[in-house]
C-alpha cells in the first residue's frame, strides 16, 4: 500500500529526510503512544455517538483499535520507519489491514494532526506535568525531614559570601524547601491551562460535522476545550512549563553551589558522600563532589530552556505547524526529574559538621547587628546610632587583629567615645549580646530560624507538600477513570451494535 501523500507528491520521502528528521519526530511520538491509542478509541466512540459515522463502523473502529493496541508493550517494534507519514498514519494503515482501508479511513473524520498531534502531546505533557509535581513534593520531604534534623545546628548565615545573621543548617534547608514547594504549586496552575481539549479544531476552523468536543473531552479526562479551534494547535503552554522546570534548576543550582562551597577545605562545614563524588588522577588529596558540579552543569543549561522554547515557535508566525512540538520539554522533564532525585540522595546521605559550624558561627561577627537591636531595646540607644557604633568596633578590631571573641565591655565602651556616645555595659552584656545562639533562639518572628519559628514552617511545608501529592494523586485517579470509561464506551457501542445485529 502506497503512503497517503504520494497521490499528491508522486514519490515517496527520501531517506536522507526520514533519518534526519521524520524518524526522530516518530520516536517522540512513541513517548506518547498510549495517549495516541486513547484518542482514536475517544474519537471512534464520540463518531460513532453522534451519527457522523454508522453504528457498524464505530463498532469495527473501536473493535480493530483494542485488538491492534490494547496491551502493546513494544510499539517501537512495529513503528520503526517513517515512510508512511506519522505515527497516527502508521496506526490507521495498521487499522486498515484489520478492518479495511474504507474502514479504517473513517476514523480520520472531523480530525486532522493539527488537532489529534497537540491532544497527543498535552495528554503527555499532563501526564509528566504530574510526574514533575510529585518530584519537588518528595525532594521537599527528604529535605525536610534533614532540615528538621538540624534546627540546633548553629552556622554563619551569608549574604555576598560575607557573614551576615547567625542561623540554622536546619532553617537554610527549609528555605530550599520553601521555593521547591513554590515551584510544585506553579505547576499545579499551569496544569490547568495544559488540560484542556484541543480535538474538534481539525484544522483551524472547525468543522461541518456534528461532533461533541465537551464528549472527547470527557472521555480523556480533560477538564475543558481549548475554546478558539485556530488556537488548538498552539503549544506556548509548553513556554510556561519550561519556565517553571528552569526555575526548579535554579534552586537546586544554588543549593549545590552552597554544598559545593561549604565542602572545600576552607569551609568544611560539610562533607559529601563518596558515593557521590571522584577523586583526581593526579592528586591524590582530591574528593571532588562530582555530582553536584554535573548538576551545576545541567542547570546552567536549563537557562537557556525558555528561550530556546520560545524561539522554537517562531518559524513563519501563526501558521507553522512542525515547530509547535517543543521537543526540548522532553529532556527538560528528564533532566528536573533526575536533578531532584539526585539533590534527595546528596542531602539525605550529607556528613554535616556541626562543630564546624558551631565554631564558625560563634567566631563570627554574625551577630553585631543583634547587638544593635539589643542596644536599642534594652539601653534605648537608637538602631542607627547602634549601628554606627558596632561598625566602629569591628573596624576597631580588624586593625588591631582582633576577633569577635575578643570584644568585651572596654572595647565597646572606646568605640562609643570615639563617635561621641556615652554607654555603660558589663563584660557578661557584652558576651550575651554576641552570642549566636541567643539570637537564633530570639529569631521568633514569622519564617524566622527559632525553633518556635521553624516549627510552624515545618507544619506549613508539610501540608503544602501534601496539598501536592493529593491532587497529583486526585488527577492521576481521574486520569485513569477517564481511560476506564473510554473502554466501557467503547464496549457499550460494540455491544449495542451486535445486540441489533442479532435482533436482525
Amino acid at each position: 500500500m502506497q503512503p497517503y501523500y504520494v497521490a499528491r507528491l508522486g514519490a515517496v520521502t527520501r531517506p536522507d529526510l526520514l533519518a534526519y528528521s521524520e524518524n526522530r519526530h516518530i520516536q517522540r511520538e512513541l513517548r506518547q503512544y498510549r495517549e495516541f491509542v486513547w484518542i482514536d478509541l475517544a474519537h471512534a466512540v464520540m463518531l460513532g455517538e453522534t451519527g457522523v459515522v454508522t453504528e457498524e463502523t464505530a463498532a469495527r473502529l473501536v473493535d480493530g483499535i483494542q485488538r491492534l493496541h490494547i496491551g502493546e508493550t513494544h510499539p517501537e517494534d512495529r513503528y520503526t520507519d517513517a515512510v508512511s507519514g506519522s505515527l497516527l498514519l502508521q496506526m490507521e494503515e495498521q487499522l486498515a489491514g484489520l478492518v479495511g482501508k474504507d474502514v479504517a479511513g473513517q476514523l480520520h473524520t472531523a480530525r486532522s494532526r493539527l488537532d489529534q498531534g497537540p491532544a497527543a502531546r498535552r495528554l503527555y505533557k499532563r501526564r509528566r506535568c504530574l510526574d514533575i509535581v510529585d518530584a519537588p513534593a518528595q525532594a521537599s520531604v527528604t529535605l525536610g525531614e534533614i532540615s528538621g534534623q538540624h534546627v540546633a545546628t548553629l552556622m554563619p548565615g551569608y549574604t555576598c559570601l560575607q557573614h551576615a545573621h547567625p542561623t540554622t543548617f536546619g532553617h537554610y534547608l527549609s528555605a530550599v524547601v520553601d521555593r521547591l514547594l513554590e515551584q510544585g504549586e506553579r505547576l499545579t496552575e499551569c496544569y490547568a491551562r495544559v488540560n484542556r481539549n484541543p480535538l474538534g479544531a481539525v484544522g483551524l476552523s472547525g468543522t461541518t460535522w456534528p461532533i461533541d468536543r465537551g464528549r472527547t473531552a470527557t472521555l480523556l479526562g480533560f477538564s475543558g476545550v481549548v475554546s478558539n479551534a485556530r488556537r488548538c494547535r498552539y503549544a506556548y503552554y509548553a513556554t510556561e512549563i519550561v519556565a517553571i522546570l528552569a526555575t526548579i534548576m535554579s534552586v537546586l543550582y544554588d543549593l549545590a553551589t552552597d554544598l559545593c562551597t561549604w565542602s572545600s577545605s576552607e569551609f568544611a562545614l560539610v562533607e559529601i558522600d563518596a558515593g557521590f563524588c571522584s577523586t583526581s588522577s593526579v592528586f591524590p588529596i582530591k574528593k571532588n563532589p562530582t555530582a553536584l558540579d554535573s548538576l551545576r552543569a545541567k542547570a546552567g543549561a536549563a537557562t537557556q530552556w525558555f528561550g530556546t522554547t520560545l524561539a522554537g515557535f517562531r518559524g513563519t508566525g501563526t501558521s507553522d505547524v512542525v515547530m509547535q512540538e517543543a521537543e526540548l520539554l522532553d529532556e527538560a522533564f528528564e533532566f528536573t526529574e533526575s536533578s531532584l532525585a539526585l539533590v534527595a540522595e546528596i542531602v539525605a546521605t550529607l556528613t554535616v559538621r556541626q562543630d564546624r559550624m558551631e565554631q564558625a558561627a560563634r567566631s563570627s561577627w554574625a551577630t553585631i547587628g543583634f547587638f544593635a537591636d539589643w542596644l536599642f531595646r534594652i539601653k534605648g540607644v537608637p538602631y542607627r546610632s547602634g549601628y554606627t557604633l558596632m561598625a566602629t568596633v569591628v573596624r576597631h578590631c580588624a586593625e588591631r587583629g582582633l576577633g569577635q571573641r575578643d570584644v568585651d565591655a572596654a572595647a565597646v565602651h572606646a568605640a562609643a567615645n570615639e563617635i561621641g556616645l556615652s554607654l555603660h555595659l558589663t563584660d557578661a552584656e557584652v558576651r550575651a549580646a554576641l552570642d549566636p545562639a541567643r539570637f537564633v533562639e530570639a529569631a521568633r518572628s514569622e519564617g524566622g530560624c527559632s525553633s518556635q519559628s521553624m516549627q510552624e514552617l515545618t507544619r506549613r511545608y508539610r501540608a503544602e507538600s501534601l496539598k501536592l501529592d493529593q491532587f497529583v494523586s486526585t488527577e492521576r485517579k481521574r486520569a485513569e477513570a477517564a481511560w476506564l470509561a473510554t473502554i466501557v464506551a467503547a464496549k457499550d457501542l460494540t455491544d449495542k451494535f451486535n445486540l441489533k445485529r442479532e435482533q436482525a
